[in-house]
């Protein structure tokens, strides 16, 4: 088993005790417990919301957020509390260039840009399905629901 280095850039890198010892001398030092819960941390992120699953959702998160313009990420705090918050915040860590193309999409079909080039069939039935589910609901319920049905639109791995 290795021992963790940290560099003076700052990267990581494991080494036998034998190679540790000169490495130090050279401005190298154990990694602090902070700096390895970061680590494994972000490791657990990548697990997590990585992947082509995990662009697709972020891209329909921040999508959704744009075409609300944040009335969605709202409604996803306040339904999930903190937890919620670390999910976007994750999300968008993970997949820095979905998060922006969902961005940008969400607000182009916010403002009915790019409604015309979409197919209004499929889309129309969901939202007439949506629609009748949250027929009893307030804006909260409504948005709830829809939020929900659009995550069990996302392909999963």
């Amino acid at each position: 088993m290795g021992v963790l280095l940290r560099g003076p850039n700052g990267e990581t890198i494991e080494v036998t005790v034998e190679e540790a010892a000169p490495l130090i001398g050279r401005g190298w030092r154990g990694e602090t417990s902070a700096e390895r819960a970061s680590r494994i941390g972000d490791i657990a992120e990548e697990e997590q919301y990585g992947g082509v699953a995990g662009a697709v959702n972020t891209a329909l998160v921040r999508g959704a957020g744009a075409a609300t313009l944040g009335l969605s990420d709202v409604i996803l705090t306040e339904l999930g509390g903190s937890d919620s918050q670390r999910a976007l915040k994750a999300m968008e860590d993970v997949n820095p260039t979905a998060a922006i193309v969902g961005e940008v999409g969400g607000a182009l079909l916010g403002a009915g840009k790019v409604g015309k080039l979409l197919p209004v069939g499929p889309a129309a039935k969901v939202g007439e399905g949506i629609t009748k589910l949250g027929a009893e609901a307030g804006v909260l319920g409504r948005t709830a629901i829809f939020l929900f049905y659009l995550t069990q639109l996302v392909i999963r791995e």
